[in-house]
Formats: structure tokens, sequence, C-alpha cells
């Protein structure tokens, strides 16, 4: 049996839903990625042991149209057989402000994640070109070399983060390969502590294993603990 608004909300006669079952009005599989009918008798299963359970689940009216709905199982008697009630919330409307929330949510993560990223970008064209007006006062060759030099490892960096926007566009997917942690470590944790007057101690497991990362996330993991450390210290003492 059924009422007039389960009618409504999968644009059907009472005809087209009697004798049906709840797998006929939803879709093949649900937003989980697990199929209707194996999802759905899970939680008749449940409701049946536990007299009433409620869930979230996406329904298919007759005219196509997706529905989110908040489902209610009651397990009741009627001429002492067990039978389930189902009372069916529509909640696309509040589904949807909850994905708008969520949407703002991770926009503004982005945007603090973008502002901290050109931070460091300007830190690094700051050092190229510092480098670059001294390499231009000096008029030993050899000095101009050394100089240009050191830009090296700031514009590898600078490309890494690029790469990191780059990937942060196309939806955050890590550009992972597998990497030394070691080499990782040593090349960013030196880079980073260039010019400071505190200590430096890497100390490694030779037995380490490779790990499958993306090293411009990483290098930047390592570069945000070791600014926080050196900051931390006021530049004394030695980072382990």
């Amino acid at each position: 049996e059924c009422n007039q608004c389960c009618l409504e909300l999968f644009k059907c006669s009472k005809d087209e839903v009697i004798g049906k079952e709840v797998y006929d009005y939803s879709p093949e599989r649900q937003p989980s990625g697990i199929a209707s009918r194996e999802l759905g008798s899970s939680y008749i299963d449940k409701a049946l042991k536990e007299i009433s359970h409620t869930f979230y689940w996406q329904h298919l009216a007759k005219n196509g149209q997706l529905i989110d709905t908040e489902v209610r199982l009651s397990r009741i008697y009627y001429k002492e057989k067990a039978i389930l009630h189902a009372a069916i919330r529509d909640i696309t409307l509040r589904k949807r402000d909850e994905d708008n929330r969520i949407l703002v949510a991770k926009l503004q993560s982005l945007g603090s994640l973008a502002g901290g990223l050109a931070h460091d970008f300007n830190n690094l064209l700051t050092a190229i070109f510092g480098n670059i007006q001294l390499a231009s006062m000096e008029n030993d060759i050899e000095e101009v070399k050394k100089r240009l030099a050191t830009n090296e490892p700031i514009l590898e960096r600078a490309v890494g983060l690029t790469r990191q926007l780059l990937t942060f566009s196309k939806g955050g997917e890590p550009n992972r390969k597998t990497v030394s942690i070691k080499e990782i470590i040593e090349r960013n944790v030196k880079f980073f502590m260039s010019g400071s007057k505190a200590g430096l101690d890497i100390v490694v497991d030779p037995d380490l294993w490779t790990a499958s990362i993306d090293q411009d996330q990483i290098g930047q993991v390592l570069q945000n603990l070791i600014s926080n450390a050196r900051e931390a210290m006021n530049d004394e003492g030695k980072i382990r």
C-alpha cells in the first residue's frame, strides 16, 4: 500500500507502484557505488531485526529524475505478520544546501592553499632576482657563475610549485612516483635550511623503503615543518 505523497514523489499512478519492489524505483547503484539491491537488502534485514532503521537513499522517479531521500524503515505487525513500513522524506533541497556548503568550504581551503603557494612563489622569485643582481655586480666570471648556479635549486622549487598549482586545478589528484624518502628529505631539508644558523642532523634508517608519493606535495610539507621549526627555535640549536 502507499499514500498520495508516494505517488507524487515517484511521478506515477497507484497501479504502477503496488506490487513493485523498491528497486524498481531506484537507480542500479546508489551514490556510494554499491548496487541498490544489495544495499537495500541489508537495510531491510537490519530493520526487521532492530524494529526501525533510518538511512539515506536515492530514488528514481518514473520520469527519470533522481531524488535524494531519507528513509525510515519500521517493523510493524499486520494480521500477526511482520511487515515493513517505509516513511520516505524528500531531502533534495537539503542535500543541495549541504553540497553547496561543502563546495564553499572546499573553495575556502583552495583559497588558503593558493595564498600559501603564492607567498612561497614570491619568496623564490625574490631569491632568484637577488642572486641575479649580485651576479651582475661581480667582475669575476667564476663568481658570476657561482651566483647564477645558486638559482638552479630555487628554480626547481618554483617548477614544483607550478606543478602543484596544475595538480589542484585538475582536481587535486597527486602526481605519484616511487622515490627514495632519504633523497627527498635530504634535498628539501638542506635547501630550506640554507642560510640558517641552526644546525642540521639527518638520520635515516638504511633499510627505509621507497614510497609512492607526490614529490612536490611532500616537499611542501617538509618546507612548512622546517620553516615552523626555524621560527620556533629562532634559528638556533639543531634540527634533527
